[in-house]
């Protein structure tokens, strides 16, 4: 397998856990690097377990998000996926994510397409019967073909643009990674992006800031200025719709050029996206976010 460079890029993802701790943000994105090759050291081995360890709540919106992709691009080349037929592949796909995980199977095949649980892995108790979150993917995935948005989407496929597709928007060198559930064109010669959410809770500053990143998107790759956000909520199967105006934009891109800023000033070497472990520091002690990080075990807390 020929080697890849860790090359430094820009996620929300990545800034989210940037934030919320240094420490976290370094295993997750250098610590772990080459483990997936088996001559490699013990720790970036397990380091790389760990950065793809899930939690229920993360694994949900995974499942739900799939089920969604994997319906519309179905019918998009002209395959309607019933209700039914979708909650029957999606509840067997999470059953066989949650035995693989029991069975520990994310060490002997890829934990990328084999997620462990956090709670397999550090044999904690289940907070609660799996089969309570079996029943609440089916009901989500269930809530699509009732939301009327997704119902929209199934009228008019041939306006859809991109379903789940990673994109790369260049911003001052460094690549920003885009990733919209749905595109679609409207029929005043702009663009809509449909973001289905799973979460209990989703904060309104973050939503805008991501929008606008979106908005960025579209204008510098794709040449669209007119573009509208959609976000369902599939839990309370609810929609928002908001238009993503300039300031928004400038606030979005002067964001990103900000949070990258930051991650690079820490790197020892910042051209070779290289930095040491010592500086990113852990949290302070008794933290409560150490209690449920999925790097605890090779930390150090």
């Amino acid at each position: 397998m020929p080697d890849f460079k860790n090359e430094f890029s820009w996620s929300f993802s990545r800034h989210n856990i940037f934030e919320e701790c240094p420490r976290k943000y370094w295993l997750n994105h250098y610590g772990f690097w080459n483990g997936w090759l088996r001559d490699s050291p013990p720790r970036a081995q397990e380091l790389y377990i760990q950065k793809n360890l899930v939690t229920r709540p993360m694994w949900l919106g995974t499942v739900v998000h799939d089920a969604a992709e994997g319906a519309l691009k179905a019918f998009r080349s002209g395959q309607f996926m019933g209700t039914d037929e979708l909650v029957s592949r999606t509840v067997q796909r999470a059953e066989h994510d949650w035995n693989n995980s029991q069975n520990e199977r994310y060490r002997s095949d890829s934990p990328k397409k084999y997620p462990g649980f956090q709670e397999h892995y550090y044999e904690e108790e289940d907070p609660e019967p799996i089969e309570t979150t079996f029943m609440e993917i089916e009901r989500q995935v269930r809530t699509l073909y009732e939301n009327k948005i997704f119902r929209r989407i199934l009228q008019v496929p041939n306006r859809i643009q991109q379903i789940e597709d990673l994109n790369v928007l260049p911003l001052d060198g460094i690549k920003v990674w885009v990733k919209l559930d749905v595109l679609m064109a409207d029929d005043q010669g702009g663009l809509v992006i449909v973001d289905w959410k799973t979460g209990k809770f989703h904060d309104s500053e973050s939503v805008k800031t991501q929008l606008g990143i979106y908005g960025l998107y579209a204008r510098q790759e794709l040449g669209v200025s007119k573009l509208k956000m959609v976000h369902v909520n599939l839990r309370d199967n609810e929609f928002t719709t908001t238009v993503i105006d300039e300031e928004q934009l400038q606030r979005s891109e002067a964001f990103v050029r900000d949070s990258s800023a930051a991650m690079l000033n820490r790197l020892d070497e910042p051209d070779e996206n290289k930095g040491s472990e010592e500086a990113f520091e852990r949290l302070p002690e008794g933290s409560k976010r150490c209690e449920r990080c999925r790097f605890r075990r090779d930390c150090g807390r």
